[in-house]
């Protein structure tokens, strides 16, 4: 270590220690991808260690974006190398709209992503401009793989804070330090948002600080948020989540399946959220069932004003 380059702290070393074996993990899953025909992008990860420059940025997962149509064919290799989706056995409405988690005992979790978050253009059209427009490659671990530009890059920074919320560990750390890239590549990341329908997840990314709000004021970037994604990146509950999700659904029977689902979820969903379903066999299973109504009952005030608070800052 050269004289004058700051030491590594403890965290810094478990920090590199981490994202060596998940950067080594990518490389192996991209390259089974690869193998079996599916394209693939790396998201996020060391992707975003420009952002970083003298310090160790931390990660926990490999996130990887693969076109829609291969989804269920990108899951098939994961499920060979040994993992599991994480939500099998959830409701449509129970699962992340972008992603697929999958975990296995022992390794870092495997984001697999067929949407890009807050994209409102169709699936195919924003993987044509990410894949074919806005991708290099790129080495992860010992491997090659395909990486977004650094100017998508940003555009995947702002969104990734917009969706996690001002209380991300992750999310708003990355876009404090994007706020230093120079307003050009921002400008290039804000027509990259244009085109694959992000540009409102992208502008309330950028609000969320007062050096990047002022990057969107020079980029001239307004508009209002929509609810939902205003309740995300204010850093709203999930159960505020929930209302806003209700109050957005036009139609009145996906309304009541939204209220059916949180009152009864799947025993995936409820496994996942309630710590006495794991506990007890068939018996915390079903206390867990029979207090879930009571525990959307006790969250639901909060949920209210939160959303109310969100609907006042809107006007």
């Amino acid at each position: 270590m050269s004289e004058g380059t700051p030491a590594l702290t403890q965290p810094d070393l478990e920090r590199a220690a981490r994202a060596l074996r998940i950067d080594a993990l990518a490389a192996k899953v991209v390259a089974a991808l690869a193998e079996a025909g599916i394209d693939s992008i790396l998201l996020k990860g060391s992707t975003h260690d420009f952002l970083y420059p003298g310090a160790v940025r931390g990660y926990v997962d490999v996130d990887l974006l693969v076109h829609p149509g291969h989804r269920h064919a990108a899951g098939g290799v994961l499920r060979a190398m040994g993992y599991r989706n994480l939500l099998e056995g959830a409701a449509e409405n129970e699962r992340p709209p972008y992603a697929d988690t999958w975990v296995r005992d022992g390794a870092p979790a495997v984001d697999l992503h067929f949407e890009l978050p807050l994209a409102g253009a169709p699936p195919d059209d924003v993987w044509r401009v990410l894949r074919d427009e806005c991708s290099e490659p790129f080495v992860v671990g010992s491997g090659a793989a395909r990486a977004l530009t650094r100017d998508a890059r940003l555009l995947v920074v702002a969104l990734h804070a917009a969706k996690s919320g001002p209380h991300s560990t992750a999310g708003l750390p990355d876009l404090v330090r994007a706020a230093s890239v120079p307003l050009g590549n921002w400008g290039t990341a804000a027509g990259i948002a244009g085109r694959v329908g992000a540009i409102d997840g992208f502008t309330a990314g950028l609000r969320m600080t007062a050096q990047t709000s002022e990057i969107a004021d020079r980029l001239a970037l307004t508009g209002e948020t929509p609810l939902a994604l205003a309740l995300s990146s204010s850093g709203a509950s999930s159960p505020a989540r929930s209302v806003g999700r209700l109050l957005t659904t036009e139609s009145i029977r996906d309304r009541v399946r939204l209220v059916l689902r949180a009152l009864v979820p799947t025993r995936t969903s409820i496994r996942l959220t309630s710590p006495i379903a794991n506990r007890f066999g068939a018996a915390g299973l079903a206390l867990a069932y029979a207090a879930r109504p009571f525990k959307v009952a006790w969250r639901m005030p909060s949920a209210v004003r939160q959303v109310r608070a969100t609907l006042d800052r809107r006007h």
